[in-house]
């Protein structure tokens, strides 16, 4: 009886010590790494994304919907700094504000001499995505990177497709370059 309570004791105190969270069913597809989260056209495309995009996962199942939203921005930065690569802007330390002002200088400075016949469709293609980080950067990423605004689950989850949305649709054009 005695080794039956000790070994019973050092149960407890072995369970005292760890901790178990539950996830649920619906949860747990953010939290397997069998396939990018983003899609293979993602991974492919933005390969330097793809740790924020798996913690952004990782994150939005256990329910940290905050650091969800963060590791998306970050992810979204990798997008950017192709964008901006494409024409010729400089992103390292500069605010987002600036390199989509000069990036969108540059698409409305297209034309068929710089780009090539089909030039109006690339500068539809690049303006709007240079449009659209000018809103995610209003809406989500200032708030979420200057401490601003907590996220809830379903504002994380809103977050997190429209992220994925957008690098689908990026990766369509753009590659970050081989080193």
């Amino acid at each position: 009886l005695h080794r039956l309570q000790t070994i019973q004791g050092r149960i407890k105190d072995e369970l005292d010590a760890t901790h178990f969270f539950y996830v649920p069913r619906d949860a747990a597809k953010y939290l397997e790494d069998k396939s990018p989260l983003f899609g293979e056209e993602v991974a492919s495309a933005f390969p330097s994304a793809s740790y924020d995009i798996a913690e952004a996962g990782k994150c939005l199942g256990l329910r940290r919907s905050t650091a969800c939203v963060t590791h998306l921005m970050r992810a979204l930065e990798v997008a950017l700094t192709v964008l901006g690569q494409k024409f010729a802007v400089e992103t390292a330390h500069t605010n987002w504000h600036n390199v989509i002002d000069q990036i969108q200088k540059k698409i409305a400075a297209m034309n068929s001499a710089s780009h090539g016949a089909d030039w109006k469709t690339e500068q539809a293609f690049y303006s709007a995505g240079a449009t659209h980080f000018r809103l995610l950067k209003d809406g989500w990423r200032n708030h979420a990177m200057h401490v601003r605004e907590k996220y809830t689950e379903e504002q994380a989850e809103e977050i997190y497709r429209s992220t994925r949305a957008f690098m689908r649709h990026l990766a369509g054009r753009l590659k970050e370059p081989s080193f």
